[in-house]
């Protein structure tokens, strides 16, 4: 924050699942600090509440937030209403408290299966940290995730390859496993062949050496 009032610079902040956060609760966010609006605060709902809805919000300051506002309805002549009304309908109709509290907690169930089950699958080379918050596990690997990825498509797989969470396009050693969505069957199923994928990919390279 002090960098970016120092230097006149924006930040983007993007806020999709603070919400679900696991031991520890998420820091506040940059915006809640800032006074002077120099933050661009996003928050996204389709992720923790209405996938359906691909419903978000925006939060800035002064003249940023005047003309944030004139770009979007430029753009898209504003989000439709019957959208808003829903979403409004439903954020009145519960107690958001007690469903993230409801969330939080089958959550954490599904993060502790998640570890269980690369433990069990998962060749020893690959590593990785139990997330602290939010639906993905960050898995690192021996071999290529992209080339991985197209095998993993071909057995009906989906995970995201870490080069498109890189600048430099030649970090390909990563992937992301979500476990938000997917029932726990298909997890066990998904996982027990990314592992073998994983291991057939390791033993075809040394094979080649």
């Amino acid at each position: 924050m002090d960098l970016a009032e120092s230097f006149h610079c924006l930040i983007v902040e993007d806020d999709p699942w603070s919400e679900i956060y696991y031991e520890r609760q998420v820091p506040p966010s940059i915006y809640s600090m800032g006074q002077k609006g120099h933050v661009i605060f996003l928050k996204g709902f389709s992720k923790t509440l209405a996938p359906g809805l691909r419903l978000g919000c925006l939060a800035a300051k002064g003249s940023v937030f005047s003309r944030l506002a004139s770009v979007k309805a430029i753009a898209d002549l504003s989000t439709p209403l019957f959208n808003q009304r829903s979403f409004l309908h439903l954020l009145q109709g519960i107690s958001l408290a007690d469903y993230y509290d409801s969330i939080r907690l089958q959550m954490t169930k599904k993060r502790g299966i998640v570890q269980q089950l690369l433990q069990k699958h998962a060749p020893a080379s690959v590593k990785w940290e139990a997330p602290q918050a939010g639906p993905n596990f960050w898995l690192q690997t021996a071999g290529n995730t992209d080339a991985l990825f197209i095998e993993a498509k071909r057995k009906g797989i989906s995970f995201l390859p870490g080069s498109s969470c890189f600048v430099d396009l030649s970090e390909a050693h990563f992937l992301r496993v979500g476990f938000g969505a997917t029932p726990l069957a298909k997890l066990e199923t998904g996982i027990a062949a990314l592992g073998e994928l994983i291991a057939n990919q390791e033993k075809s390279k040394e094979s080649e050496h």
